[in-house]
Formats: C-alpha cells, sequence, structure tokens
C-alpha cells in the first residue's frame, strides 16, 4: 500500500507465460484521474518518478509496469516472442489494477501514456482493448526509427528471427546528447543499472512489422488521441509521427511538435510545457 500521499509504492503481479511484471503506482492524497504509463526500449518505470511526482500534484494517480525483460520484472533482457505479447501484459496490468485500485469500471477508465516503444505498444493497444481506456497520449512514439540500422543487422535480425528469436544484439549507444539537453537525465540514463541496451532478433522484427503496418492500423483508433512529439528527435522519427498523425481515425486528435526538444519530452528542459499540455488536454475530455 501507499505509506503517504504522492509517494511511490511497488508491487508484482502474473502476466502472460507466467512471467511477474514489476510496476511502481503514485497516489495523491485526492485524485480525480488515473493514468497508466509504458516506458520505452531498454528503461523501466522508475525513470518516470519525475513525471509521476509532477502528475499527481495535478491529481492523477500514476501506474507504470516494468515491461518483460525490463526493469525489475521477469523475461529475458530485450527479447520478446510476439508484439502481441507487450498488449496482452497490459492488458492483465489494468485488470490488476481494476481490481486492486478500483481505476475502472467503477470511476473513470484509465488514460493510457506511451513513450517511444511505450507510443506504439499503446497505439495497438487502443486498438485493440478501447474498451478498457478513456484515452490515448503519445509521447514521442516509435512510429518510425531514426536511428540507423546498418543493412546487413536488418538482413541478419530477419533470417534469425526464424531460427534463432532470442539472440539478443547489442542496441547503438549514442556517445553524444540524444534523449534530453539536460546533461543530468542522459547521465543518469547510462549510469542506470536496470537500463539495458539489448534487442532480440524477434523484438526487432516484431516491432518493424508493427512499424509498417501503422499506416493500415491508424484509422482504427477512434479514441481521444494526444501525441506530443520531440522537434528534435534522433530517436524516434518526427517526420513519421506528422505523417501518419492524419491516419488516425479518432475526430478528437490533437498533435504537439515541440521544436528542439530531444526524444524525451517529459525528461527535457524545457518539461513544463509538455506537463501543462497533458493536463490542459485531460481536463478538456469528455
Amino acid at each position: 500500500m501507499v505509506e503517504s500521499p504522492g509517494e511511490a509504492a511497488s508491487g508484482t503481479f502474473k502476466a502472460v507465460k507466467g512471467l511477474s511484471l514489476f510496476y511502481r503506482i503514485w497516489i495523491p492524497a485526492q485524485f480525480h484521474s488515473a493514468l497508466v504509463l509504458i516506458h520505452g526500449m531498454g528503461e523501466h518505470s522508475g525513470r518516470y518518478q519525475a513525471t509521476a511526482a509532477r502528475l499527481t500534484q495535478e491529481g492523477f494517480s500514476v501506474f507504470a509496469l516494468d515491461l518483460p525483460g525490463h526493469g525489475q520484472s521477469e523475461g529475458r533482457k530485450g527479447h520478446i516472442e510476439s508484439f502481441d505479447d507487450y498488449l496482452e501484459c497490459v492488458a492483465v496490468f489494468l485488470d490488476h489494477l481494476a481490481q486492486s485500485f478500483s481505476t475502472s469500471p467503477h470511476g473513470p477508465k484509465p488514460i493510457l501514456l506511451g513513450h517511444s516503444l511505450g507510443g506504439l505498444i499503446a497505439t495497438y493497444y487502443a486498438i485493440r482493448f478501447s474498451g478498457t481506456i478513456r484515452a490515448l497520449i503519445l509521447s514521442s512514439p516509435l512510429w518510425g526509427i531514426n536511428v540507423p540500422v546498418p543493412i546487413w543487422k536488418q538482413m541478419l535480425a530477419q533470417s534469425l528471427s526464424a531460427v534463432w528469436p532470442s539472440l539478443t544484439m547489442e542496441r547503438p549507444r549514442s556517445t553524444g546528447a540524444v534523449l534530453s539537453h539536460d546533461p543530468r537525465v542522459e547521465s543518469e540514463y547510462h549510469n542506470d543499472p536496470l537500463v539495458h541496451f539489448n534487442a532480440s532478433a524477434r523484438l526487432y522484427t516484431e516491432m518493424r512489422d508493427r512499424i509498417e503496418r501503422l499506416s493500415l492500423s491508424l484509422g482504427k483508433l477512434m479514441l481521444p488521441v494526444l501525441v506530443l512529439q520531440a522537434g528534435e528527435d534522433q530517436v524516434a522519427s518526427a517526420q513519421a509521427t506528422q505523417k501518419l498523425f492524419s491516419l488516425i481515425g479518432s475526430n478528437q486528435k490533437k498533435l504537439i511538435l515541440y521544436e528542439g526538444y530531444y526524444h524525451e519530452i517529459l525528461n527535457e528542459a524545457g518539461k513544463e510545457k509538455v506537463f501543462q499540455d497533458i493536463v490542459q488536454w485531460c481536463r478538456g475530455l469528455t
């Protein structure tokens, strides 16, 4: 249980394939909306402590899980058998929250917020399980990859995905600032023992497949959607996000481009503007 208002607590739940997944929660003394957060590739829920602290000030309860093979959750690091496993883990997590914290059906359905790979996961979750959430917020979603991957690596991953899907390769590590203009963010990220840089052949091919299918899938996204995109994103493609945004089927959608921001807009030097936009949009939901 939460020891004091706004303080992080943690727990575990059983998800697909019997994996035990770790999660954190932040609940203010008085809350009006529940927000479920899905992190990006190689990171974990603990990196969103500051985000959760800021949002609880606005009356949001924040719930964040560590995806399989990430953070303190079970699973092979950087590996997934099927992209659908991610969606089912989120579905089980929301069901666990509904039973444990009455996020729904007794109260308003939660809002889903996904960052980077978590944004890609959240997009497909919102399409497949639209009845379980109220709205969708995407932070620099991985709708396109802005990190160059050598052709030989792409071909190797494609071949190995069929015969040795769990074989992992190390993802490229940046030598300069790509996540935030705040140097502390970059330093803490690269020195975080729970951050990893592994990606299996199957994870890569499943991710690429879902990215390539977005143009045929976004028309089925009918929930209210807020897309927040970093203007100088060197990880996810801002160009892809802007191009694909028009394909979203919802008639309640909004895209905000943050010029000059790096990939992690929730950890940027100008993050307060992002939080204000999130809060204003959520309060306008009907």
